[in-house]
């Protein structure tokens, strides 16, 4: 009866260490999930107004400039689905590129980049921002951290130049 006993721990204790084994071994067989844009952060800045239009009652237009480049082989939509400012919570869900009529927003070809500006709603209390891009339908996202912005008077950027594939 014994020797049943042992036999059974033995092969149970087996069975556990190849479980445990495959599971150690498919979490270093899985693939990465590579985001597939690239993000520059040019610039950040908070501001009250832009082109006469004053942001609500305790909020601030957080303008931005950046470049995207779509790294990936499929298309990646760009708008206020895919990218959202927050600092630890979402600040606002609204984005106002209608405000300075370049808008990077739309979709952004496979190997094109994309840049301008992009202008986000936030509480004027706001210290630390984070800048959150969805991809995979929203399923995966990466944050790029922008930190403390000044506040400074709106400039406008020039009148920008086709980047690669928006002609």
């Amino acid at each position: 009866m014994k020797i049943k006993n042992i036999s059974g721990i033995r092969l149970f204790s087996g069975f556990i260490a190849i479980l445990l084994l495959l599971s150690f071994f498919s979490g270093c067989l899985m693939t990465s999930n590579t985001p597939p844009i690239n993000v520059t952060i040019n610039s950040a800045y908070k501001t009250t107004e832009i082109n006469g239009e004053k942001s609500l009652p305790g909020s601030v237009f957080v303008v931005t400039t950046m470049k995207i480049e779509n790294r990936g082989e499929n298309d990646y939509m760009f708008n206020d689905n895919a990218v959202s400012i927050t600092n630890g919570r979402l600040i606002s869900p609204k984005m106002y590129t209608q405000l300075t009529n370049r808008s990077p927003w739309g979709l952004i070809k496979s190997h094109a980049i994309r840049s301008g500006e992009v202008i986000f709603g936030a509480d004027e209390t706001t210290q630390d921002f984070t800048i959150t891009f969805r991809y995979n339908k929203g399923k995966n996202s990466f944050n790029q951290e922008i930190g403390s912005i000044p506040m400074r008077t709106y400039s406008p950027l020039p009148v920008p130049t086709p980047d690669t594939a928006d002609s």
